[in-house]
């Protein structure tokens, strides 16, 4: 176990949609940081359906599935995806008014939602 009051930062990404007891976490995460310290959560809802999904199935139905990888079921892996997912707290969409509601009862004063990752996206564009 790591020492309370230890860290000045914690970074986490693409982590909190995937958590069973995000309650736990985010306690822990508090208890884990200096007084003052800061967590960054980079996350997204990946599982709500938006118009990057349709976008996505449409791309799909256009290609005939020719982007998939060889030997790749889709059925299996749509049932193996609905059984992890079943099993996550945000299985139903993580949330950011959601998230910063846990993460205030954990002890974090007034999180911050910042929606604006347009430079994350391109910055990743580059390297793609």
């Amino acid at each position: 176990l790591e020492d309370r009051t230890s860290y000045d930062v914690i970074v986490t990404r693409h982590l909190v949609w995937t958590l069973l007891d995000p309650k736990a976490a985010f306690a822990e995460w508090f208890s884990l940081l200096k007084p003052g310290g800061k967590l960054l959560i980079i996350d997204g809802d990946f599982v709500s359906r938006n118009w990057a999904t349709g976008l996505r199935e449409i791309w799909e139905k256009l290609t005939a599935g020719k982007s998939r990888v060889p030997g790749n079921d889709d059925a299996a892996m749509a049932r193996r995806h609905q059984n992890i997912l079943a099993r996550v707290y945000f299985s139903g969409g993580a949330r950011a008014r959601e998230i910063a509601r846990l993460l205030a009862e954990a002890g974090f004063e007034q999180p911050v939602v910042d929606w604006k990752l347009g430079a994350i996206h391109r910055a990743q564009a580059r390297q793609m």
